[in-house]
């Protein structure tokens, strides 16, 4: 069996190999634009690797029925088991998120790359594919022959790659890639926020996520915004700055802070529950005002602020600053990734028009769908 694998990141590597583990007489060949393998691989969790998440459930994907079918088919601590397998030790944060106990991506790309090596999969770099055709007796690349090709191409975020054409040629519905995993732009002018960070719950549309936001001089981020553009990228985020009490539990704190001080201003009413930063924006319209002067109603829309801060999107950053993108070949034309017109083509990774949220579920997708593949390979 000869085996075109084209893309030498996360899946292309774990698929290849573990093609040549259920069957050392494939003929594996990976090919690769880039002068070496695994160059995304090495740069990811900080440079920690973050390959996956013991929590994995199709709720933190944008198209859940896939992952659904993967986990069904028996493939969720797959991956993990692979890396054990060729003696990665790994170890799980208090987040579920999995990391190598080395705590350094190199290790795992090394690991990876001896591997191939080892197992004597030819591996061609600074390689640009740019055409497959097939008929009945298997497909060419660029004129070589293959029985099975594998395109594991990934997508354009973070680098600056126009549109992968090689995609956009199969005759498989292709969906232009969007940036994902990323901040957004906003209409308001909040040049006062630059540099802020702070904890909030971030509703967006249907979707919430909590976690600590980063202001822009001209929008927002952080991971729990950039979880929010898996799912949306327009639209009015709402924060909620004391997403830990209600507004009945503020009432009842600002109640006992006037009985114990009936003078306290409104700009010590909440000092210390947000960033300074923020209170004073809040405060704005309120100079030097004591609390108990002020209308019920108009003491109810100044809380109210620090719940329901509202920015409206402009756009997101761009694709070169998104850790993934949204898009690549509709996942409807795939079966468990082989593509259901052209059997014998595969489609997986990043390719797919599949984006996890941040805490390793990108990698957990894109090792688990090589593994897949393989598997469905070499049945």
């Amino acid at each position: 069996m000869n085996i075109a694998i084209i893309g030498g990141g996360a899946s292309g590597c774990v698929s290849a190999l573990r093609i040549k583990m259920n069957n050392p007489e494939a003929n594996v060949t990976i090919f690769e634009k880039n002068n070496k393998l695994l160059k995304k691989v090495s740069t990811t969790g900080n440079g920690r690797c973050n390959l996956g998440n013991i929590n994995i459930d199709s709720s933190k994907y944008l198209n859940p029925f896939v992952i659904d079918e993967m986990l069904k088919a028996g493939y969720k601590n797959s991956s993990q088991e692979f890396f054990e397998d060729l003696g990665l030790f790994t170890y799980a944060d208090e987040e579920g998120r999995i990391y190598p106990k080395s705590n350094q991506a190199q290790t795992v790309v090394e690991l990876l790359t001896k591997a191939i090596f080892y197992k004597k999969i030819n591996v061609i770099t600074n390689c640009d594919i740019n055409d497959i055709s097939f008929s009945n007796d298997g497909f060419l690349v660029d004129g070589q022959h293959f029985d099975k090709v594998l395109v594991c191409v990934g997508s354009n975020a973070s680098v600056k790659e126009n549109e992968l054409e090689l995609l956009k040629n199969l005759t498989l519905d292709y969906i232009p890639f969007q940036p994902a995993l990323v901040g957004f732009k906003v209409n308001e002018d909040i040049k006062e926020l630059f540099g802020v960070r702070a904890s909030a719950t971030v509703r967006l549309g249907r979707y919430s996520a909590k976690g600590e936001v980063m202001f822009k001089e001209d929008g927002v981020s952080g991971i729990c915004v950039m979880d929010l553009s898996v799912f949306s990228s327009n639209g009015t985020l709402s924060f909620d700055f004391l997403d830990d009490y209600s507004m009945d539990m503020l009432w009842m704190i600002i109640n006992r802070k006037l009985k114990n001080d009936p003078y306290v201003h409104l700009h010590n009413l909440l000092f210390g529950s947000v960033n300074n930063k923020l209170l004073g924006l809040f405060n704005k319209g309120f100079p030097n005002v004591k609390v108990s002067t002020l209308d019920k109603n108009v003491l109810e829309n100044y809380l109210r602020q620090f719940k329901e801060f509202n920015l409206t999107i402009k756009s997101t950053y761009p694709i070169t600053n998104a850790h993934v993108a949204k898009g690549g070949i509709s996942l409807e034309e795939l079966d468990l990734f082989e593509a259901k017109k052209i059997p014998g083509l595969y489609i997986l990774g990043e390719a797919t028009n599949q984006v996890g949220l941040c805490g390793g579920y990108n990698l957990w997708y894109a090792f688990t769908s090589g593994l897949i593949v393989a598997d469905k390979i070499c049945k």
